[in-house]
């Protein structure tokens, strides 16, 4: 059944997503939205009058002038404080009326000034403020909101308007059976909507990835995720900076409390003790500056970090993102890497959550899904070359203006600390790490069986399969009738032969292929087979990119195995091909490292099962479902950047291909040794059972 789901594909993660919604503004009119025909009108939000509020002890402006942030330019209006700082834009300037306690009024600029953006009042040098006066102000703002457009069950288009707030508001409670098209945020500078207050809703979840063989945990911390399984204790560091430190929030609401209690449900057997090093405001280099934390500080880097020798390191440095280029964070955290290791502790990078719009250089926060932050790039390409586990907390933040949340209204001090929500998205990233397949087949779950041949007809299903020459030996007559390829005993049967010829002394048949009938991306795939170990013998069970569904200018190969003249051995590989060039992995063909042996023995009489695991992160090669090769695919472990550069080729729809090729001087390549002859035993059997393929219709697609 063809998938109905439309999808994108994420940093090579395939996902599903809604149709996005048609709500739109409402050109006519500033406060209505439309979705098609129907109107709805939605109420501005109404200004809020302060009177009297008193301010004591207004800071007095420096004589050089301030060289803070706004927020900190002299005595925040109570009614628009966030935390630390204060709520940019709400306040109505001209509103603003500052008097002494008996009603004299006060003049701007010559008594006090107003940080008109950020609602802050100092006293001005010369003017009639004393410094331990308290002083009286009136004022207007207008408050935050957020309201859902709803499709009712009725059908009907509905507002449901959210409760005025000066900062961090929050969505109306959804009503059962209700549809989320959008949200509207209406900020402090709303005056009339615009498309910045607009959120389309286009998911109602973050699109967790499907899970693909064993856990990120498992391949990468793999410590302390044996010490979990087998319910002994593990100690976690939380290391990072304000953001680690949570000291605005309740400990268990903070991202390290999240997810220590969810890692705790888990792994119930397991004594999981949390230890947590956050320093405001600082960034992993303070922490390492004797100077700035020497011996017997809470922050010494020696004894306070390194010191507690836990299993598992989780790094959170948001402050860190002036690293932007890879060889200025590689000569930083290639050593904290290296310190961690020696202290026996396992490290966990945090890619950090989204802050300021304008400190991030992000454009349009109703339609960013990519952090534009290339400190986070940087962090994500170095974890994935030194093998270091990444809970990806930004790319969880990208993608919350897609299920109809302004990230912004998720910072407390509307810069940059979030609250228990925003944490809540490092916990999930973090609990990402440990989510697996039990056992080793990774289809055994979440995948069912979308195609298969069986071989159990009287001859081989040409809607199913096609021949294809995908070999040139010049010294080979291909035919391809029942003698070299058939159906028989409820197998596919290939055969090589004499051909009784003396300028083609052997006969086989051509490649059977789906390419022309199927072609799949992403999926579980196998096939049982008897298969010749053998002098001159070249069977294969591999792929090709389609042309029709090609993304790159190259053709992908991958080789689920190869057996090359040998008496017990698979080896799997993978090449690029195009523009007349050829490249592969490192070491070539029949590198043993890529390679898995069979009982020499026995193997030609036996049937195996050969697997093949691909998804967008990796491919994993198995035999009787034994994982022997993993081969990573995304852009950072690309093989050859020179010759023909990219991985993009090994993530577009491939075909399978069957070969009962053999090695002679006529083709292309035959290593010495490895040819046939005519003293070899003849006929070359290929004996294949069954293939089949597993996908998730959600995330994996086939193509016919």
């Amino acid at each position: 059944m063809e998938n109905k789901l439309l999808g994108i594909v994420l940093f090579g993660l395939s996902v599903p997503f809604l149709a996005s919604s048609a709500v739109v503004l409402d050109t006519a009119d500033p406060w209505r939205v439309k979705d098609g025909a129907e109107v709805l009108s939605v109420p501005s939000a109404e200004l809020v009058k302060v009177v009297d509020e008193k301010l004591a002890k207004l800071p007095e402006k420096p004589a050089k002038g301030w060289t803070c942030g706004g927020w900190q330019r002299g005595r925040r209006l109570a009614a628009l404080i966030a935390y630390e700082c204060s709520v940019q834009g709400a306040l109505q300037p001209a509103s603003v009326v500052v008097k002494k306690a008996d009603g004299t009024l006060l003049a701007a600029g010559k008594d006090y000034e107003l940080e008109k953006d950020w609602a802050c009042v100092a006293r001005l040098a010369g003017g009639r403020i004393g410094a331990d006066e308290t002083v009286l102000v009136d004022y207007t703002y207008r408050p935050q909101r957020l309201d859902r457009i709803v499709r009712t069950t009725e059908g009907k288009l509905a507002l449901r308007a959210g409760t005025p707030k000066a900062s961090n508001p929050v969505l109306p409670v959804a009503v059962d059976g209700e549809k989320l098209l959008a949200t509207l945020w209406l900020d402090g500078r709303t005056e009339k909507l615009a498309p910045r207050n607009l959120y389309r809703v286009q998911e109602l979840a973050y699109p967790e990835a499907p899970v693909w063989g064993p856990s990120v945990a498992e391949r990468l911390l793999p410590k302390t995720w044996a010490k979990l399984e087998k319910g002994e204790p593990v100690t976690v560091l939380a290391w990072g900076d304000s953001v680690t430190n949570g000291g605005y929030l309740p400990e268990e609401d903070r991202w390290q409390g999240q997810f220590i209690r969810r890692l705790r449900a888990r792994y119930p057997k397991s004594d999981i003790r949390l230890v947590s090093n956050g320093w405001g405001g600082r960034n992993s280099d303070t922490f390492r500056d004797v100077t700035k934390a020497p011996s017997g500080s809470p922050y010494n880097y020696q004894e306070k970090v390194l010191g507690v020798k836990a299993d598992l390191v989780v790094m959170e440095f948001v402050n860190d993102s002036f690293l932007k280029t890879h060889d200025a964070l590689k000569m930083r955290y290639d050593q904290i890497l290296a310190d961690f290791k020696a202290h026996g502790s396992e490290l966990c990078v945090l890619t950090p959550h989204y802050v300021r719009a304008d400190w991030m250089g992000l454009a349009d926060p109703t339609a960013t899904v990519e952090d534009p932050r290339p400190y986070v790039k940087v962090l994500r390409a170095w974890a994935g070359r030194n093998n270091v586990a990444l809970a990806d907390a930004s790319l969880r933040w990208g993608r919350l203006y897609r299920q109809g949340i302004p990230y912004q209204t998720l910072l407390v001090n509307e810069i940059n600390h979030p609250n228990a929500q925003g944490m809540s998205y490092f916990a999930d990233a973090l609990m990402e790490l440990f989510r697996g397949h039990e056992g080793p087949g990774p289809m055994r779950s979440d995948r069912q069986l979308v195609w298969s041949d069986e071989f159990n007809g009287p001859a081989l299903d040409l809607k199913k399969w096609r021949f294809r020459r995908t070999m040139y030996g010049n010294d080979c007559v291909y035919s391809n009738d029942t003698r070299t390829a058939r159906v028989e005993n409820g197998c596919l049967h290939m055969q090589v032969h004499l051909s009784g010829r003396k300028d083609k002394k052997f006969m086989l048949s051509e490649g059977v292929s789906t390419l022309d009938t199927m072609v799949f991306k992403y999926g579980y795939l196998e096939m049982r087979a008897r298969m010749p170990f053998r002098h001159g013998a070249w069977p294969s069970f591999w792929m090709q990119s389609a042309q029709k569904y090609r993304t790159v200018p190259w053709m992908a190969e991958t080789d689920i195995f190869e057996v090359f003249s040998n008496p017990n051995t698979v080896v799997a590989n993978i090449h690029k091909w195009g523009g007349g060039k050829h490249t592969m992995l490192p070491g070539g063909e029949g590198l043993p490292s890529r390679g898995f042996k069979l009982n020499e023995a026995t193997v030609n009489d036996e049937f195996h099962v050969y697997g093949f695991e691909w998804n967008p992160r990796e491919m994993i090669f198995y035999v009787d479902d034994k994982p022997y090769y993993r081969c990573p695919i995304d852009e950072v472990h690309d093989f050859d950047t020179k010759v023909i550069p990219g991985m993009g080729g090994f993530h577009d729809p491939e075909g399978i291909i069957f070969n009962n090729e053999i090695f002679t001087p006529g083709h292309g390549w035959c290593p010495k040794g490895f040819e046939l002859t005519e003293q070899d035993a003849f006929p070359i059997d290929y004996w294949i059972d069954w293939v089949r393929l597993w996908q998730n219709p959600k995330f994996e697609r086939k193509y016919e």
